[in-house]
């Protein structure tokens, strides 16, 4: 689940807020809490789907790239009681593809060759993230990937070899499951195959040409590769369960 709040727009701190500030800040807090709390109640009513996690209730959902901004208002006015667990700070990248297209990217060696994921190496992305996916969510997802070929090779037949590199587009158009394999890192890969993504994938979502994604704080590799390839750096943000049934 993902969440907004029209205070996330605000130029100002929360923590900047006091009595003694503005009663249009106080208030505009205020709504925003109430409105926020009463979409969390009204989604306690409506049918989880059901998870295969024995050690997370049914009233618990996951909420993704969450702002911390609200996030505060969740842990300082619901009793402390609806967040559960948090993960993060993540660095929030914008990529926008159309004001700042991917720089061009010198052609790939004559052994290697771009080519989209098929199922059967799905079993290899997922052994290589700690970020518990599935399958069948790989298979809604845009991928690219990069294989070795020779001459007499076709990366589209099932008995091609696995790739060396890959990147897919998450349903909220995130850029996910970004991997190199370790003996092939260092050349650039990783960044070739996000672009090449971008260039085939973007347009599946919407016609703005923008993506995102959230980078891990001491993740300096990727935050370097997103920053070269145009994307800004724009907020910090957090994956979280909340317990709707803690709603007050």
């Amino acid at each position: 689940m993902w969440i907004f709040c029209s205070l996330e727009l605000s130029t100002y701190s929360l923590s900047d807020v006091s009595p003694s500030q503005s009663s249009d800040r106080q208030q505009e807090i205020k709504e925003c809490t109430r409105h926020l709390l009463s979409l969390l109640e009204k989604l306690r009513t409506l049918d989880v789907p059901p998870t295969t996690d024995s050690s997370i209730d049914s009233s618990t959902v996951l909420v993704g790239s969450l702002r911390e901004r609200t996030l505060r208002l969740l842990q300082d006015h619901a009793n402390g009681k609806v967040i559960k667990t948090n993960h993060g700070p993540y660095a929030k990248y914008i990529f926008s593809t159309q004001t700042h297209p991917p720089p061009s990217q010198p052609p790939l060696p004559s052994n290697l060759v771009f080519a989209p994921l098929r199922p059967e190496h799905f079993p290899l992305v997922l052994s290589r993230t700690p970020i518990p996916r599935k399958a069948r969510t790989l298979l809604l997802c845009p991928s690219m990937g990069i294989f070795p070929t020779s001459p007499n090779s076709d990366p589209d037949s099932t008995t091609s070899p696995p790739p060396i590199a890959w990147a897919f587009l998450s349903p909220d158009g995130s850029l996910a499951s970004l991997h190199c394999e370790e003996t092939h890192r260092g050349r650039g890969l990783a960044r070739a195959v996000t672009c090449k993504l971008f260039e085939t994938g973007i347009s599946s979502f919407a016609s703005d040409g923008l993506a995102h994604a959230d980078v891990e704080m001491q993740n300096l590799a990727s935050q370097g590769l997103c920053r070269s390839v145009g994307a800004e750096e724009s907020w910090e943000v957090y994956w979280t369960r909340i317990d709707l049934g803690a709603i007050p």
